[in-house]
């Protein structure tokens, strides 16, 4: 682990924004906000700082720690597809065209993959499989049971869920069907397809752009693969210790575990280096 004494950029005089990803690195593996990370967070917030939880989760997959914050951060929800402020406001959204859900679905199928997808500020599934299940059991609020295809709302994030060998094969073939989209693994068992130039590099972008933040005085914490394009925005990207390689690789910083309470250690001292 990097030693993290030189996270002393604080100043109350500058806006700030953190943005933290949920699952593995805000949540532990029990999926659980800590009362210590949570504490920091608000600490955080009362000092001035913006906080804006970066997700591949939608807006209802989040509500469950929003909940629990005496404050309301931004969301940078579907790897950037959808963003809302901290007034519920939209700052921007990005969809799919039919023609590709319909190219998706084809190569879905082929490779023998279950589906969750994801409408601005909820998530759907094809039948009420396993797959829904376990999506619940995370994210504890229902969702909408209905193919895809017809689905008459926007589509905002696909999902593909299955084994990690189904995945890659999935993977190959989409970016080969249609190369302009984002597809990329966050976990061995998923794999996220997102609209072109959507990703959470260009979430980040976006809200700061939306604030009059200067993207070098933001701080972003992750994890996996679909960190890697926040990490290569930010300011000061930081890795959990159990972070793949390649996030490692492109931290500026490294943490503890997120069962440790890697991103409340580095917010405590991000904001109370000043003072020792």
């Amino acid at each position: 682990m990097i030693p993290l004494h030189g996270l002393l950029w604080y100043h109350r005089d500058m806006k700030k924004i953190v943005f933290t990803d949920i699952d593995g690195t805000l949540l532990n593996t029990r999926h659980e906000l800590t009362a210590r990370t949570k504490a920091a967070l608000e600490m955080a917030e009362a000092c001035g700082i913006t906080i804006a939880l970066c997700s591949g989760r939608a807006h209802d997959g989040l509500l469950d720690i929003t909940d629990r914050l005496s404050f309301t951060p931004y969301l940078v929800t579907l790897n950037g597809a959808y963003i809302i402020d901290d007034a519920g406001n939209t700052v921007s959204e990005h969809f799919f065209t039919r023609d590709e859900l319909t190219e998706l679905e084809a190569i879905r199928k082929s490779c023998g993959l279950g589906l969750l997808y994801f409408h601005s500020k909820h998530w759907a599934a094809p039948a009420h499989d396993s797959f829904y299940d376990d999506e619940y059991s995370i994210v504890k609020r229902p969702g909408t049971v209905c193919p895809v295809l017809e689905f008459e709302g926007k589509v905002h994030k696909y999902l593909t869920v299955g084994p990690a060998g189904q995945n890659r094969l999935f993977a190959e073939a989409a970016a080969k069907a249609l190369p302009h989209l984002e597809i990329v693994p966050s976990s061995s068992r998923y794999t996220e397809v997102n609209t072109k130039g959507c990703d959470k590099g260009q979430g980040i972008a976006d809200v700061c752009r939306y604030t009059g933040t200067d993207i070098k005085d933001t701080y972003c914490f992750g994890d996996y693969d679909n960190d890697i394009a926040m990490f290569r925005k930010a300011g000061t990207p930081i890795a959990m210790a159990n972070a793949v390689d390649k996030v490692k690789a492109l931290a500026a910083y490294t943490t503890l575990s997120c069962d440790e309470d890697g991103v409340a250690v580095a917010l405590e001292r991000i904001i109370n280096g000043n003072k020792g």
